[in-house]
């Protein structure tokens, strides 16, 4: 199996990014407010934003699981 170096050096130039930001955002977490709701300084449009995505998230994974498990049972999974 040949490595593709040009895949490998974004896997882990993503890696450290992400790596980076994390480590970022913790530095700047002091308390459970900050962590929860940002410190509650996100204005209307991100907090809606932030919601919709988790709501949506949330159910496109159930509805798949839910179709999966009623269409193919057990097997599915």
């Amino acid at each position: 199996m040949q490595v593709n170096l040009t895949v490998t050096v974004i896997v882990v130039a993503y890696l450290l990014i992400m790596l980076f930001i994390g480590w970022y955002s913790s530095q700047r977490i002091k308390s459970n407010t900050d962590f929860m709701v940002a410190g509650r300084r996100l204005g209307p449009i991100l907090m809606a934003g932030t919601l919709a995505a988790t709501e949506i998230g949330g159910g496109s994974s159930l509805g798949v699981v839910q179709n999966g498990m009623s269409g193919y049972g057990l097997s599915s999974s």
